[in-house]
């Protein structure tokens, strides 16, 4: 089980390869494996473009990257964000709704848009004899949107809905709650889709001014793939120069604070499973010691022959699946270890990882475990990378979170050149078992011996309410 993350923006499973913005002249990172060659730009109204050729296939694609997400909404306005990038595939000021699907079925045109808790993500893509009608679908909807009443109360009927049907996935529950535990009333403690209280005080007018505040050019990064020629390339910077850079009206990320609960309980009456969350802050995505921690984390709980699979799974039988991971986010994100157990085996659970989890925060990693560690990233690598359109996602993750050019470009090199020293001291710097928070989502009538065991040996638990 690779679990959901309520708030975040999980960038794809291999998404820790790419680039930042830059003129590409390098084009390979060893002897073995070759990246395309492409080049960036900046327009007067200040988008930034990434031109990314390949003429393997007759499509085209365009994906832009907006540095706004559920990050930048206050607590009224949790889904907010999410709200508008949906509303993008709706009415424009020219079209209906039922005009722009139209556009799509007979262009056979691909187009998403999508809110995340750091940014928000659009893509369109289609064959190149239909390029000209993809770029233009593209702007219309991106430029002239209409927020009209009758989009926007389908949209949010719609998603009321898909939160509704978030109590009935224990461990999308448990992550939630994880999340709300962690980052107390912060941004990434609520779904980015948001609340039915938030949700339903929101008028079309909201969407329209929080679009006009964030969805500007000089925060955004285009990414042009596929088979282009220069012609198309001036009908793409034409087009996007008519994105007006109206002044910057959106506010500063707000400030985290620590945790300030202790370890949660959940009760969910029937539940077949008891799900459980360790969890304490982690680092943003642009620290220098993001390598060294996907290093450090694979033995640990990162890799099918971690000590947690092996010690959790194989020696104890307590579950079918743990795993730990960091979410890197623009502020601080989170460590976590997600599994989850039979009922009677709750405090074992506990007991077990956090000793599993202290020792290796102790003693950190072997030489031999980190071999292994460096093989899979590095193997890893290509497969990031191997279609243009992954790549281009890549790249514009990587720039919307200010990552150097040179972790693309010098990838192999650098995970080769990380000591054992450097792992360990990157351990003894992040992970602290003394601020791990405890998540337990269950069926307090089947564990309640199992919490009162838990009890005896020093853990004390809140009681919460499942509440979206």
């Amino acid at each position: 089980m690779k679990r959901h993350k309520a708030n975040a923006i999980k960038i794809l499973a291999l998404t820790f390869i790419f680039l930042g913005c830059s003129t590409m002249n390098k084009n390979q990172t060893s002897s073995a494996f070759k990246i395309n060659k492409f080049e960036t730009q900046t327009l007067q109204n200040g988008l930034q473009i990434l031109w990314l050729p390949d003429t393997s296939l007759p499509r085209t694609s365009l994906q832009l990257i907006i540095k706004t997400g559920s990050v930048y909404e206050s607590a009224p306005e949790a889904g907010l964000n999410s709200l508008v990038a949906g509303m993008l595939s709706e009415s424009t000021k020219k079209r209906s709704a039922l005009e722009m699907a139209e556009q799509l079925e007979s262009n056979a045109i691909d187009f998403s848009s999508k809110g995340q808790a750091d940014f928000t993500f659009l893509s369109v893509s289609a064959l190149n004899i239909k390029k000209e009608q993809m770029l233009d679908f593209f702007t219309e909807s991106l430029f002239e949107p209409a927020f009209k009443e009758a989009d926007f109360k389908r949209r949010l009927s719609n998603t009321l809905a898909g939160i509704k049907k978030i109590a009935d996935q224990p461990a999308q529950v448990a992550d939630i709650m994880m999340l709300k535990n962690l980052y107390t009333n912060h941004a990434y403690g609520r779904l980015v889709s948001g609340s039915p209280d938030t949700l339903t005080k929101f008028e079309p007018s909201d969407c329209s001014r929080f679009y006009k505040s964030y969805y500007r050019p000089q925060r955004a990064m285009l990414a042009v793939t596929g088979h282009f020629d220069d012609d198309f390339k001036k009908q793409i910077i034409k087009s996007f120069l008519t994105w007006e850079k109206w002044e910057d009206l959106g506010q500063a990320l707000p400030p985290q604070m620590p945790p300030q609960m202790g370890h949660v309980f959940i009760n969910k009456k029937d539940l077949e499973q008891t799900e459980i969350r360790f969890a304490h802050l982690g680092i943003s995505r642009n620290n220098p010691d993001y390598l060294a921690l996907r290093l450090a984390n694979m033995p640990l709980g990162g890799s099918f022959a971690s000590r947690l699979n092996q010690k959790i799974r194989d020696d104890l039988g307590l579950t079918y699946n743990i795993n730990s991971s960091f979410d890197t986010q623009w502020l601080s994100g989170n460590f976590d270890i997600s599994t989850f157990t039979r009922h009677d085996k709750v405090s074992e659970m506990v007991v077990n990882v956090n000793q599993v989890f202290k020792e290796f925060a102790e003693k950190g990693i072997t030489g031999s475990e980190l071999s292994s560690a460096k093989a899979i990233l590095i193997g890893q690598f290509p497969m990031a990378l191997e279609t243009t359109d992954r790549m281009a996602f890549n790249a514009l993750s990587l720039w919307a979170y200010g990552v150097s050019f040179d972790y693309l470009t010098q990838f192999q090199e650098n995970v080769n050149a990380i000591t054992l020293e450097q792992v360990n001291q990157a351990i003894k710097k992040h992970f602290f078992p003394e601020n791990l928070k405890i998540t337990i989502y269950s069926d307090q009538s089947k564990i309640k011996s199992e919490m009162n065991e838990l009890k005896k040996q020093g853990y004390s638990f809140v009681t919460q309410e499942f509440k979206l």
